[in-house]
């Protein structure tokens, strides 16, 4: 029922892949991290895929100290996945037809920045509305970001396999979201409470 392969190449490495022999995996590993690009592109996906599990994982905590409810900080959360999932897919397609890979990735790492800044200024009682749709831009601009970094890692490491570098930019992201959230959960701790005015 479903293809080993499909019809057609999914991307310009994979269509001049040949069948390489099976290396050792830590020579593989020692292979892409020499590359400058994919040491780069390993940074910024441990730290963009790190601070988006520590946002989602402590969205209730920040903005609980606003007034806001648990009710609330679903609302945002879904807000900040569903929004994320919806613009992956219109990127996807674009991406597919225009191949357009880095500025993509600058303009909605850049663009993911500016609208956190706003997001965390916003943080006060009575500002549903806006913190939902900071969160739902954040979502939009964020999520689209892993399947980007995935595919321009595969296309910086080849002929390397890209199971290495796919695997590699998720264990950066999971270590950045261990860091970050025990790193932001004083920080929110310490933030002034709204709730007290």
């Amino acid at each position: 029922f479903f293809r080993d392969k499909p019809p057609l190449p999914p991307s310009h490495s994979e269509s001049s892949k040949k069948d390489v022999e099976a290396s050792h995996v830590f020579d593989e590993i020692r292979s892409v991290m020499a590359s400058k690009h994919f040491r780069i592109l390993f940074v910024l996906s441990g730290v963009g895929l790190g601070f988006f599990n520590a946002i989602t994982t402590l969205v209730e905590l920040l903005v609980s100290k606003s007034g806001y409810s648990v009710d609330d900080a679903a609302l945002f959360s879904g807000l900040l996945l569903g929004c994320g999932l919806l613009n992956a897919i219109v990127v996807g397609v674009l991406l597919d037809r225009w191949h357009a890979y880095n500025k993509t990735l600058r303009v909605s790492a850049l663009g993911a920045s500016a609208v956190l800044v706003v997001l965390l200024l916003l943080l006060r009682p009575d500002m549903t509305a806006a913190i939902s749709a900071a969160f739902a831009v954040l979502g939009a601009l964020m999520l689209p970001l892993l399947p980007v970094a995935f595919e321009c890692a595969v296309e910086c490491t080849y002929p390397v396999s890209e199971e290495i570098s796919t695997g590699l930019l998720m264990s950066a992201g999971q270590i950045g979201g261990i860091v970050f959230i025990l790193v932001l959960g004083p920080l929110i701790d310490a933030q002034p409470d709204f709730t007290e005015y």
